[in-house]
């Protein structure tokens, strides 16, 4: 049974664990490598499934590449997961070019990463600053990509109309999406709507948002858009695109467990967990929304048990808000 984690803090920072990994994409058996470069290959594949430590997994490929009389089996593996590491980088420089010729040089019946890999582009477009980039290429893949890249596209256009100072615009696109039908947002879009209307000073469109919180989600996650640090709720959300100085430092990563009662029943899922996190990194108001009740339970003390470095600017420490994480519960195949 495997259990995969994908991991969005608003970064874009796309973080996928997977136990146990195959070496069946680079076309060799364990048993043509090296022990030694298998043990060397397991760290590259750790730093570029969990997002740690990427810099420097590249970096000992780049060294590993650049010797010499390297067996054939092992030059592919290390040149394959080269390409993967750069694709996770989390410079938008060494990543962009790289996720660009992956995004168009297949598609998701060719490439079982496609839809996260337009995802991560998008993102590190926003990520550079590269807002109407970012806004093009989000619209134009839009209709191709799976149900939760597409969410994930859609908040990369808001934070790229925001970028580009489109504020009523951003607040239109979801104004009309929640027009749409009582299911089309979750409770991060309608907060994320709400504070918007407060920030543009419309208050009947801040109203309506409440409403439509409290009549199909269980109500706002922040009713009040209460101040955070620098500015409003609306600032807490987009700075963690902007900047690196308010990014969500993860301490130790999720271990969610299989729920029996779904394993038993053949199913897979996936859950969107939102959460704070209080000024001591300890997660707080976590509430898991998934597409089966059985990984609720499981969603949630994973990610309760997760802890943050706390958010400290100039010797005060901040609590952090609006924080999804996305999981992805797969049996193994």
């Amino acid at each position: 049974m495997q259990v995969k984690i994908w991991i969005l803090i608003l970064t874009g920072l796309s973080i996928v664990f997977s136990v146990p990994h195959a070496l069946a994409e680079e076309e060799c058996s364990r048993r043509d490598l090296s022990a030694d470069f298998r043990d060397r290959y397991d760290d590259w594949n750790w730093a570029e499934r969990t997002g740690t430590n990427v810099e420097e997994a590249l970096e000992d490929v780049n060294v590993f590449l650049a010797g010499s009389s390297i067996p054939g089996c092992e030059k592919t593996a290390a040149e394959r997961v080269s390409w993967r590491l750069r694709a996770e980088s989390s410079d938008p420089a060494i990543s962009i070019p790289v996720l660009e010729l992956f995004v168009s040089s297949s598609d998701a019946e060719t490439n079982p990463n496609w839809n996260r890999h337009v995802d991560r582009l998008a993102t590190a477009y926003i990520r550079s600053n590269q807002y109407e980039m970012a806004q093009t290429f989000s619209e134009e893949h839009l209709p191709d990509v799976d149900r939760w890249a597409a969410a994930a596209l859609e908040k990369v256009i808001l934070h790229a109309m925001i970028g580009q100072n489109d504020l009523d615009g951003a607040l239109e696109r979801l104004v009309a999406t929640r027009e749409m039908s009582r299911s089309a947002l979750n409770r991060h879009d309608a907060q994320f709507g709400y504070a918007l209307a407060i920030r543009q000073g419309q208050q009947s469109e801040a109203d309506a948002f409440e409403a439509y919180a409290k009549k199909n989600l269980d109500g706002l996650l922040f009713p009040g858009a209460p101040p955070v640090f620098e500015g409003d709720e609306l600032d807490n959300l987009i700075a963690r695109n902007m900047t690196t100085k308010y990014l969500v430092e993860m301490l130790n990563l999720p271990v969610p467990n299989y729920p029996s009662s779904a394993a038993s029943r053949g199913l897979e899922g996936n859950c969107e967990v939102y959460f704070d996190v209080d000024t001591d990194g300890k997660p707080v108001n976590v509430e898991p929304i998934c597409t089966h009740r059985y990984f609720k339970r499981s969603a949630r003390k994973a990610l309760s048990d997760v802890r943050f470095k706390p958010l400290n600017i100039d010797g005060v420490d901040y609590p952090m808000t609006s924080i999804v994480y996305p999981l992805e519960y797969r049996l193994g195949r």
